[in-house]
């Protein structure tokens, strides 16, 4: 599942990594685009992707919402538009998951355009300092029967729905059902922490500890 709004540029990458880099054969793509003027939708599809039209701009968890409800999969892979799938992520969710009737999985991440000091910043949050219920829209892997007790906010705007999702998650069934696996990792774009700087950056992951 991947919510875009004007993500031709990179939606191409993710699309290639789920095609030619990730190993596990057995996936359908659904891109949930919310009203993109550029090419996002003519890229997915060129992909193979299925393709959901929102008119709900900014709130994504509605699009991730929408996404599960539509996928036919028992294991549910939310990932942005900007992420890259490593060889065996999917691997190890499915692995993680397919005997757990509630279950989440999710990964370390590091960006693959920004420099040392950025990936340090990740390296050390993710190691350190991220409870497992810090779930992100890098990589966040359920069971469709989670999803029937605990779902999306339709409400969540960009930057809420990823981490209220684990949030809410962990309100209702503890940490038992979580497995962060900081050994594996997804590659994500650095663009909106760029925008912010480094230092806002630290002070961004640390609200979140």
């Amino acid at each position: 599942c991947i919510p875009t709004r004007n993500e031709e540029y990179f939606i191409r990458y993710a699309l290639y990594s789920i095609q030619r880099i990730n190993l596990y054969p057995k996936y359908e793509v659904i891109v949930v685009d919310t009203l993109s003027v550029d090419k996002t939708r003519d890229v997915a599809k060129m992909f193979g992707a299925k393709i959901i039209e929102d008119d709900h701009v900014g709130y994504v968890g509605l699009a991730r919402h929408l996404c599960t409800l539509e996928a036919r999969g028992e294991v549910i892979v939310q990932i942005d538009a900007d992420t890259l799938l490593t060889p065996f992520v999917l691997y190890r969710a499915v692995i993680n998951l397919m005997n757990q009737r509630l279950g989440v999985y999710h990964v370390s991440h590091y960006y693959y355009d920004a420099n040392v000091l950025y990936n340090l910043a990740a390296h050390y949050y993710d190691k350190y300092f991220r409870k497992p219920y810090r779930t992100t829209g890098h990589f966040i892997a359920y069971t469709k029967e989670l999803y029937n007790y605990v779902q999306f906010d339709t409400n969540a705007r960009v930057g809420e729905d990823d981490f209220k999702f684990g949030e809410d998650i962990y309100k209702k069934f503890g940490l038992g059902i979580f497995r962060f696996d900081r050994d594996r990792i997804v590659l994500v774009s650095a663009r909106n922490y760029k925008r912010r700087g480094l230092l806002r950056e630290f002070e961004y992951l640390l609200r979140r500890i």
